[in-house]
């Protein structure tokens, strides 16, 4: 008889054990692949991402396709792509961290500044395009998201920059 509420609580033990496992691995899945960086903002030292480097087919063996992201001093994100190429960037909205930005919205996308903001995540898209002799095209689009963690704050109060994760080449 006195097994019972024994047995029981090594179910409930258990059961309990297992759900808080389960939680905190759907956590550590979630900023899997992703890179952590702090990115000073153009008032305090611009710092710049690469991403999205590619080399290109052309003849040349220096020409590369690129995308550059950087944080505005009115703290907002920037894009820059080179290569002949295009980049574009949308919000996918307030999220828990990178691993939970999954899916690649067909609107919303823009080419201006957008709003840096706290547990918020971001989707970049760089468009590359070429067209060669006799109708071959290459038309390919390489995708990074972007979560950004929190601001950086200075010690009297102001913004310096953002904490951000990333993952290149995502898509």
């Amino acid at each position: 008889m006195k097994k019972i509420p024994y047995l029981i609580f090594i179910c409930c033990s258990a059961i309990l054990f297992c759900f808080s496992s389960c939680s905190k691995i759907d956590d550590e899945e979630s900023y899997e692949g992703g890179i952590e960086i702090r990115m000073r903002n153009a008032n305090n030292g611009n710092d710049v991402l690469d991403l999205l480097a590619i080399s290109t087919p052309h003849t040349s063996p220096f020409t590369f396709a690129y995308a550059q992201l950087s944080i505005t001093s009115s703290n907002n994100f920037a894009l820059r792509a080179g290569g002949g190429t295009t980049s574009s960037i949308v919000c996918v909205g307030n999220v828990k961290d990178l691993g939970k930005i999954t899916d690649i919205p067909n609107s919303g996308w823009t080419n201006s500044d957008i709003a840096v903001k706290p547990g918020y995540g971001y989707i970049i898209k760089h468009r590359y395009y070429e067209e060669f002799y006799e109708g071959y095209v290459i038309d390919t689009c390489y995708y990074a998201r972007i979560y950004v963690v929190d601001w950086i704050v200075s010690t009297s109060g102001g913004i310096l920059g953002a904490t951000i994760r990333y993952q290149d080449n995502w898509k």
